[in-house]
């Protein structure tokens, strides 16, 4: 009789699509740092704990940078969708029910942690996101029981062996839209066997004890913004207020310092809105003010925060001019297989599923479109090298399409500033001067 295949057993289609997948996740984003991965071990039975903002986005992130086949664990209700339930299948995600999704689901549950516990027993790398939900928000949710006592029920079958929970933080710049950039960050391992002899006396004060100390790493990894009265204030000051604080470093390192920075104000924040609500109140009053004005303009607040001067500005101007035939060409070559997955995302009324969407539907558009692309060709040309030159053309000119729209954004802006800087230059100093009390304000706190 053949034997029945597990989730964890090796899938040849899987090794093949897995670096596939990687390359248009890879490429939804300008700049993705990676920093810990030398905090999994490699000869433990390793359980990954990231938090949970970005649907499906933050299975891929994990995903993207581990070896092998790792098995992730996922709320269930996004398993309601035939097709949507395949795809989530084929990327090792198993479903966990919860009391939302009804009383009489939740007994399938024993079967998903033996399922999970056998993932580690044949030493295979479990993803869990311990929140239970997405928050959309830099705030990380209460943690669930779940994940620990898989985690615990594993311990006790595998002791002497140890089993490891490792925290992941995962920070997005956007949560939608591409361009944006990423930082993956993984903490120190937490060793199980430290919790076992609390479990042995009191399961439920060693699950709150573990459940305390993973959301506390998590944290320290992650922008989590508290207030609930100031969160949206407090995001967009401490993007205002972060280079001002960061510690000054260069390329990706760079991504980890100025998320470092965040972490900083929006904590500073929220421990000064305990402390003061009246000065937060009139903070965030000022910024409220400052953004209305912003928006009269018509600009942007990053023109501030990373000043340019007006020959470089018109520099990149004219760059963008003399390159606009490759955009061009770029645009329409890959028309078909970037516009459509972007114009089906965003119709989705649910926000949380739009860049996820659209991942999946660039692989599949582009695998399509370029199979197509390549029967064509070579019916037309006959000839490999004509094929495989136009192809590679094509492909480099689609990530030329990507980078040159980012660029036209940020130009066009500061063209704009320019522009309003000559009929209004008093108010575009005075609102200058307001964003800058606002960031003296928050550099002062946390110094102080």
């Amino acid at each position: 009789m053949r034997k029945k295949r597990k989730i964890q057993d090796f899938d040849f289609v899987y090794s093949l699509a897995k670096p596939y997948v990687n390359i248009f996740f890879c490429q939804y984003y300008s700049n993705i740092a990676i920093e810990g991965l030398q905090n999994i071990p490699r000869n433990k039975r390793v359980i990954l704990a990231p938090n949970h903002q970005n649907a499906l986005m933050d299975a891929l992130a994990v995903l993207m940078t581990q070896k092998g086949q790792p098995v992730f664990l996922a709320r269930a209700d996004i398993f309601k969708n035939k097709r949507v339930a395949w795809i989530l299948e084929g990327l090792n995600i198993l479903p966990v029910y919860r009391m939302r999704d009804g009383r009489e689901e939740l007994g399938k549950n024993n079967e998903i942690f033996e399922k999970a516990i056998d993932v580690l027993r044949d030493k295979v790398t479990l993803c869990l996101m311990p929140e239970g939900l997405q928050s959309f928000k830099r705030t990380l949710l209460p943690l669930v029981k779940g994940m620990f006592r898989i985690a615990f029920s594993a311990q006790e079958e595998f002791e002497p062996n140890e089993v490891v929970i490792v925290p992941v933080g995962i920070e997005y710049d956007d949560y939608i839209h591409a361009g944006g950039n990423l930082s993956i960050r993984f903490g120190k391992p937490v060793s199980m066997m430290d919790y076992m002899t609390i479990y042995r006396e009191n399961q439920a004060v060693a699950i709150n004890r573990l459940r305390q100390d993973i959301s506390d790493r998590i944290s320290a990894l992650i922008q989590n913004i508290q207030s609930k009265s100031y969160y949206d204030d407090f995001y967009s000051i401490s993007l205002m207020a972060q280079d001002a604080v960061c510690i000054k470093e260069k390329n990706k390192k760079r991504l980890f310092s100025l998320l470092e920075s965040r972490q900083k104000i929006s904590s500073a924040l929220d421990a000064e809105e305990q402390k003061n609500p009246l000065a937060i109140q009139q903070l965030c009053s000022k910024h409220a003010d400052y953004q209305k004005k912003l928006s009269a303009f018509r600009l942007k607040d990053f023109v501030f925060r990373r000043p340019q001067n007006a020959a470089w500005t018109l520099t990149k101007g004219l760059f963008l001019l003399l390159t606009f035939p490759f955009f061009a060409a770029g645009w329409v070559a890959n028309f078909i297989p970037s516009f459509f997955p972007s114009l089906i995302a965003n119709g989705l009324k649910n926000d949380h599923f739009k860049s996820s969407f659209n991942v999946v539907l660039r692989v599949i558009m582009y695998s399509l479109y370029y199979i197509l692309a390549i029967t064509v060709l070579s019916i037309v040309f006959k000839s490999f090298l004509i094929v495989s030159l136009s192809c590679l053309a094509s492909l480099l000119l689609s990530r030329f399409v990507f980078y040159y729209r980012l660029w036209v954004k940020d130009v066009f802006y500061r063209i704009r500033l320019l522009m309003k800087k000559i009929k209004n230059r008093k108010k575009i100093l005075a609102l200058n001067q307001q964003r800058k009390e606002i960031v003296d304000f928050v550099v002062g706190m946390i110094k102080g």
